[in-house]
């Protein structure tokens, strides 16, 4: 991690660098290193044991006797335990464990905290990682150790911001390109853990820099008001599982679907399911678009109020709706109807045959992948995380990190398409093929692809609350519609729709033909209550003084 935090800080402007490691070759190497890219930069190298009282107090001194300050403290440090079960974890190793990882950002945090408190601030920057907050079978003991960290550094900022210092924690998970993560790559119980958990990371697994940037941002004035934090960089590895969503079903229930996502999935990916802004894209897509015709204000509000949400947050939505070339406003005296423009008429188009299509079982499959190994150099940094949102949304697994699949050879202009948008040609290689009997099999390849234990687990918990809608009257059978299409939605963003020879007798293709058949059971008097609505609008603005 020392290249890239000091390539961070020295792009950043800062002239004067101090690095401490426990090896004099590697840590003169480092120096040297950083002085033939930034020869203006002064960079003072101290030998140092992290874990010895003596050592990082003299080191700390011999920087503030040469600098005069230290503005900034960063301590990363690693160690050779791999994950592994508690009860496999000889006794004998539980001390060293902890005491290697948890010991040295404490010594140098209560070293270098009088020196910043003496000077009037100051920022301080523990690395320790997401073990200390997400339960992971293999990591009773890092985590521990981890979770030491965080509150060590949690209470120290409390104590210290009276006098202008800063005290955060970084808590990544796993680092590409980096010593820690061949290791626990390299085989046994923790490449499992790790593999696992790399395929969940649908931002794209956290690189060296992605690290360095955050470190650099919490020792500069941007983060002058933050302290005490515990921030996770792992490329959303830790916050899996099932976010619940805001519209409710009968009984009280409530459907759930991992890793929340947008209705047809709007260009900028900022709908949440339930939400105003995901309600009145579901209405636009659901009620207005079929018509052809424009909508009026009253109407839209109305509908969003009917689904629980207030007027002054329609209101909202239907603004955001506007700003983001949605739809066009057209004004009759004093009341305005909106008409969807083309943009938003595209993603209704594209979209809806990949939500329409859910129930497919896909049966003539021909037994090829498209296969897409992306590449994003730091000069297009800001589209790694379009680029997976739109792979993710394509229906592509991510067995591997930096490789994504899928089964749909079919999407491969989807796929061009938004690899031309994001202008990473030169950096995108892509093929189709059969799998090989080399390395993972097409079996393994799904199972580390896409997380459908989780989706089948969240069809199980949805099936029996969708069997138990009874609507009865026009609005009841309209808002009922508008929810479950709500809902509906969002599941080929998280159900990859895998051929039958892939995923035989899949639960997610039953629930499809359900919910499928119950729009279609209620879409007559839905569409007829919708029009009455709107033609009471209408009506309304007609004898408006």
């Amino acid at each position: 991690m020392a290249a890239p935090l000091v390539r961070g800080y020295a792009d950043a402007g800062v002239r004067r660098i101090a690095l401490l490691a426990r090896t004099p070759e590697r840590g003169e190497a480092a120096r040297r290193a950083v002085l033939a890219r930034y020869p203006e930069v002064e960079v003072l190298f101290v030998p140092a044991d992290a874990g010895d009282a003596g050592q990082v107090r003299a080191a700390v001194a011999a920087v503030h006797d040469r600098f005069g300050q230290i503005d900034v403290a960063v301590s990363s440090v690693t160690g050779s335990y791999r994950p592994e079960l508690l009860h496999r974890t000889p006794v004998e190793d539980l001390a060293t464990i902890v005491t290697q990882q948890a010991l040295p950002p404490m010594l140098l945090t209560r070293v270098v905290l009088p020196l910043m408190q003496e000077q009037g601030g100051g920022s301080i920057v523990n690395i320790a990682s997401d073990a200390a907050k997400v339960p992971t079978p293999g990591e009773s003991v890092i985590g521990a150790a981890m979770a030491a960290i965080v509150m060590f550094s949690k209470v120290a900022a409390l104590e210290a911001k009276r006098n202008g210092v800063r005290v955060n924690a970084l808590t990544p998970s796993l680092i590409a390109n980096t010593p820690t993560a061949e290791m626990v790559l390299r085989d046994g119980f923790s490449r499992k853990l790790f593999e696992k958990a790399a395929s969940q990371a649908h931002l794209g697994v956290a690189e060296p820099e992605d690290l360095a940037s955050m470190v650099v941002f919490l020792g500069g004035p941007a983060a002058a008001k933050l302290t005490g934090q515990a921030i996770s960089v792992n490329g959303g590895i830790s916050v899996l599982g099932c976010r619940t969503y805001h519209s409710r079903y009968p009984g009280g229930h409530r459907m759930a679907t991992p890793h929340g996502s947008a209705l047809l999935q709007p260009d900028d990916g900022s709908v949440t399911p339930g939400s105003a802004r995901s309600l009145l894209f579901t209405i636009l897509g659901e009620l207005v678009w079929p018509t052809g015709k424009p909508v009026w204000t009253a109407t839209l509000v109305h509908l969003l109020r009917g689904l629980g949400i207030e007027e002054q947050t329609a209101r909202q939505a239907i603004a955001r709706a506007a700003s983001s070339d949605w739809i066009a406003a057209a004004r009759t005296g004093r009341e305005v109807s909106w008409s969807l423009t083309p943009k938003l008429q595209r993603i209704f188009e594209s979209g809806s045959l990949r939500v329409y299509s859910l129930s497919d079982s896909y049966s003539r499959w021909d037994g090829r992948w498209l296969v897409v190994l992306p590449t994003i150099p730091a000069s297009h940094r800001s589209v790694r995380r379009p680029l997976y949102t739109g792979l993710t949304w394509a229906g592509l697994g991510n067995p591997a990190p930096g490789l994504w699949v899928t089964p749909h050879v079919e999407r491969v202009t989807e796929i061009r398409e938004l690899v031309d948008r994001l202008d990473l040609q030169r950096h995108t290689v892509a093929f189709a093929g059969t799998v090989e009997a080399i390395g993972l099999d097409q079996r393994e390849i799904v199972d580390r692809g896409w997380d459908l234990a989780a989706l089948r687990e969240h069809y199980e918990q949805v099936e029996p609350i969708i069997g138990a809608l009874a609507p009865r009257t026009a609005d009841e059978k309209l808002f009922e519609s508008v929810r479950l299409s709500n809902e509906y939605g969002a599941l080929p963003r998280t159900d990859p729709q895998l051929p039958e020879a892939l995923l035989p007798d899949w639960i997610g293709r039953r629930i499809a033909r359900r919910i499928e058949a119950l729009r279609a059971q209620w879409k007559p008097a839905a569409e007829a209550r919708f029009a009455e609505i709107d033609a009471e609008s209408s009506s309304r603005t007609a004898v408006a003084p």
